[in-house]
């Protein structure tokens, strides 16, 4: 299993409050939705982002 660190995933910081967590995730998740995003990976993205946001403890 390798290292993910969710925290750049997510472009936060590491003291950021839950009210911030959340707006990153909506914003990260609509910026790769993969019927949105042109990005080649957005999927991928979109999914990561996702694993990322379950994995905080007040998510």
């Amino acid at each position: 299993m390798e290292y993910k660190d969710y925290y750049k995933i997510m472009s936060v910081k590491f003291d950021a409050t839950k009210k911030e967590i959340k707006r990153a995730y909506h914003k990260q998740a609509r910026k790769f939705h993969p019927e949105i995003s042109k990005v080649n990976d957005a999927e991928d993205r979109f999914k990561e982002v996702g694993e990322a946001y379950t994995k905080y403890p007040y998510s």
